[in-house]
């Protein structure tokens, strides 16, 4: 799951959750659920890319993938210490 800091705006700080796959899960949704504003974003200076859909109640929804797998193990070591699940 993704946190951010700082004053929350409009528009803003949707519940995001990293996966695996976010080309593929984008494409899913949009096969399942008939999600049609789904577009994958991405800044050389953020270790992810993301996107973010709004589902059929108005909840904003989003998923992030990092681009770099060891990256992605090193936040979770920061977050988690050496905790196994």
């Amino acid at each position: 799951m993704q946190v951010a800091e700082g004053k929350p705006t409009v528009e803003c700080g949707p519940l995001r959750f990293g996966i695996e796959d976010l080309e593929e899960e984008k494409n899913r949704l949009i096969k399942q659920l008939n999600i049609n504003d789904f577009e994958i974003h991405s800044r050389g200076e953020v270790p992810v890319k993301w996107g973010t859909f709004t589902d059929s109640w108005g909840n904003r929804i989003g998923f992030f993938e990092y681009h770099n797998k060891a990256e992605e193990s090193h936040r979770i070591k920061t977050i988690l210490g050496n905790k196994v699940f």
